[in-house]
C-alpha cells in the first residue's frame, strides 16, 4: 500500500521541472563588443521554451534544441547587465559587463585599456541608403551591407558617416522642422548604427554639415529666419545655438528600434562630431567665437552623452599662427592660415577629446608638385599641436580627385604613390590615431557625383579603378591594428 501511495504521489506531481544551465556568458564576464553571445542548457528535465530576460526588459522565448541547449546573441549597451533565463518555474541569472567604449589616455585612442589605432573609410551616404530602404526603394536593399562588408574586408575598423540630413526637400530627411523628426529617418539611422555593430565597425559621426548638402548651416539659418549666405551667425545667434543643442540632447538620447540601445549606450559609436568641417569664416581672427560656439556645443554633447567621445570635425584651419603660415601662402593657399580662416586650432582641440584635420591640398590650390610634401606637412604640423595637448589627432578626411572622371592632377599610380605617403607618415607617428579615407562607395555608385570616390571588388586586379586603393589599406590598417607602427 505505501508502494503504491508513491507511485500514486509521483504520477500527481508530475516530472522535475529541469535545471537551467547558462554556460555563457561566465559570471561577471567583460566584453569589449556589446554583442553578447547567451548559451546554455537545460539539465534533469525538458521544456520547449526557455524565456528570457536583460535587466528585467521585456522576455523573449528561446526554442530548445534535441539535446536541451539553446543560445541567442544578446544586444546589450556598455555598463553592467544581469541576464536571467526560465523555464519550468526554474531560473538562472547571471551578470556581465560591457565596456567597449573608446577612450583617451595618455594622449591615445584607447579600447579597454589598450591603444587603438585605426585605418578607416567614409562612406557619408549611408543613412540616405538605409532610409531609401526604410522607404521600400528596391535598389537600396542590402547597400548599407556591401559597404559595410567591404570596408572590413579592407581591414577598417572605423566608418565616418552622417548622422545628420535637415533637408525639408529631402526623401531621407531625419530633420524636418526645428526639433520635428521623420521617423523613417531615424529608423534609417538606427539601422546604420545597427549594422556597424554587426560588422565589428566603429562609427564617427557628425552632427551636422556646415555645407549646404543635406540642409546644413543654411537651413538651421532658414529655420531661424537669418540669411542663409551667413554661416557666421550660426554660430552666434542664441536661438539657432539652442536650437542645436537641443537636437544633440535628442539624437543622443533615442532608443534603436533594431537593437534597442539608446545611442548614448552604444559602443559601436566612436565619436560625435560637433558638424562636418566647421569653418570662422566671417568670425573674429582670433577665433574666440568659434572656440565658445565649440565649448558650448561640446559640453552638450558630454552632458548628455558622457559615454562617447566629441571631436570638432574641423579642417584645421588656423588664424593665429599655430602653424607654418609662410609655407603655405608660399604655395597659394593663404586661406588656411588668413585672418578670414576665423578659426583658433589649438584653442579648439583644447575643448574636445581628440583633434581633427582633413587634408585636401590638391583643392586647396596646392600646385601638383607641391601636393605630396604638403599633405605631409598638414598631418605633421597637426599632429605636434594636438600632442602638445596630449590629444590624439584623427585624420577625418583626405583624398585626391580622380583623374578619369574628375579631371584630378594624378593618375591612379600617382594618387597611389602619394596616399601610401600620407599613411605611412601618419602610421609612423603616435600622436595620429587614426586616419579616414574620402570615400568608398557601393558598385551601384561608384564615381556618380563624388570626385574622390572608389571602390573594392575582391580579386579585381589592382590596376583596376574600382580597386584603386585596396591593397594600400589592408597593409597600412594590419600595420596600425597591429600596433607594428
Amino acid at each position: 500500500m505505501r508502494r503504491l501511495a508513491l507511485v500514486l504521489f509521483a504520477a500527481c506531481t508530475g516530472p522535475e521541472p529541469p535545471v537551467v544551465v547558462m554556460t555563457g556568458p561566465a559570471p561577471g564576464a567583460r566584453f569589449e563588443s556589446g554583442t553578447v553571445a547567451l548559451s546554455g542548457h537545460l539539465a534533469g528535465g525538458s521544456a520547449e521554451t526557455v524565456r528570457c530576460r536583460l535587466d528585467g526588459g521585456r522576455a523573449w522565448a528561446l526554442g530548445v534544441g534535441p539535446f536541451g541547449e539553446f543560445g541567442a546573441l544578446v544586444n546589450a549597451g556598455a555598463g553592467r547587465h544581469q541576464l536571467r533565463c526560465e523555464a519550468g518555474g526554474r531560473t538562472k541569472s547571471v551578470g556581465f559587463e560591457v565596456d567597449a567604449f573608446v577612450r583617451v589616455r595618455g594622449g591615445d585612442l584607447t579600447v579597454d585599456g589598450q591603444p587603438f589605432r585605426f585605418v578607416g573609410v567614409n562612406a557619408y551616404y549611408l543613412h540616405e541608403e538605409a532610409t531609401r530602404e526604410v522607404l521600400g526603394v528596391a535598389a537600396a536593399k542590402g547597400k548599407i551591407d556591401e559597404v559595410l562588408a567591404r570596408a572590413v574586408d579592407l581591414g577598417a575598423t572605423v566608418v565616418r558617416t552622417w548622422a545628420f540630413n535637415d533637408d525639408p526637400e529631402s526623401g531621407t530627411v531625419i530633420q524636418e522642422a526645428p526639433l520635428a523628426y521623420s521617423e523613417a529617418g531615424l529608423v534609417g539611422l538606427d539601422r546604420v548604427i545597427a549594422a556597424a555593430g554587426a560588422h565589428g565597425l566603429r562609427l564617427v559621426l557628425p552632427l551636422g554639415n556646415y555645407w549646404p548638402d543635406y540642409g546644413g548651416v543654411p537651413q538651421y539659418l532658414r529655420w531661424h529666419g537669418l540669411p542663409p549666405g551667413r554661416p557666421d551667425r550660426f554660430f552666434t545667434d542664441p536661438g539657432v545655438r539652442s536650437h542645436f543643442r537641443a537636437h544633440i540632447e535628442h539624437l543622443s538620447s533615442r532608443k534603436n528600434t533594431v537593437t534597442g540601445i539608446r545611442y548614448r549606450d552604444d559602443p559601436t559609436i566612436l565619436a560625435w562630431e560637433l558638424l562636418n568641417e566647421p569653418r570662422g569664416t566671417g568670425l573674429d581672427a582670433e577665433g574666440a567665437a568659434l572656440a565658445s560656439w565649440v565649448a558650448e556645443m561640446a559640453d552638450t554633447v558630454r552632458r548628455a552623452d558622457p559615454n562617447h567621445l566629441v571631436g570638432t570635425g574641423e579642417e584645421g584651419f588656423d588664424s593665429v599662427g599655430g602653424l607654418d603660415s609662410a609655407y603655405w601662402r608660399r604655395l597659394g593657399a593663404r586661406e588656411l592660415v588668413s585672418p578670414g580662416a576665423g578659426s583658433d586650432f589649438l584653442a579648439n582641440t583644447a575643448l574636445v577629446d581628440f583633434a581633427s584635420c582633413h587634408v585636401y591640398p590638391e583643392a586647396w590650390g596646392v600646385p601638383p608638385r607641391d601636393v605630396a610634401e604638403a599633405g605631409t606637412r598638414w598631418i605633421e604640423e597637426h599632429a605636434r599641436i594636438a600632442a602638445t595637448l596630449g590629444k590624439p589627432l584623427v585624420v577625418g578626411e583626405f583624398g585626391l580627385r580622380n583623374r578619369e572622371l574628375a579631371g584630378g592632377a594624378f593618375t591612379v599610380a600617382e594618387r597611389r604613390s602619394i596616399y601610401d605617403e600620407w599613411l605611412g607618415r601618419s602610421g609612423s607617428d603616435r600622436a595620429v590615431a587614426g586616419v579616414l579615407s574620402w570615400m568608398l562607395m557601393h558598385d551601384g555608385r561608384v564615381d556618380a557625383y563624388d570626385a574622390y570616390a572608389w571602390t573594392w571588388v575582391s580579386g579585381h586586379p589592382a590596376e583596376l579603378p574600382s580597386t584603386r586603393y585596396a591593397e594600400l589599406y589592408r597593409q597600412y590598417a594590419a600595420l596600425l591594428s597591429g600596433g607594428l607602427m
